[in-house]
């Protein structure tokens, strides 16, 4: 995980155009590694507009 951490963190910067260890330098070298990560559908039509997806208020949220 540490390992993969450290890659996404490098790809993160190099993509912002920061410091390759930009993110990294905040970090000590006990710190717990974490990485937590979304994947988001974007839904379209035919006619290309957006459709818009209601929100579901009592579902658990398991990032907290």
């Amino acid at each position: 995980m540490k390992t993969l951490t450290k890659l996404v963190s490098r790809s993160m910067a190099e993509s912002l155009n920061l410091e390759e260890d930009y993110f990294l330098n905040q970090f000590n070298e006990q710190a717990a590694p974490d990485a937590r990560f979304r994947y988001i559908v974007i839904l379209r039509d035919e006619d290309k507009n957006w459709i818009t997806v209601p929100t579901v208020s009592d579902f658990p949220n398991p990032n907290g």
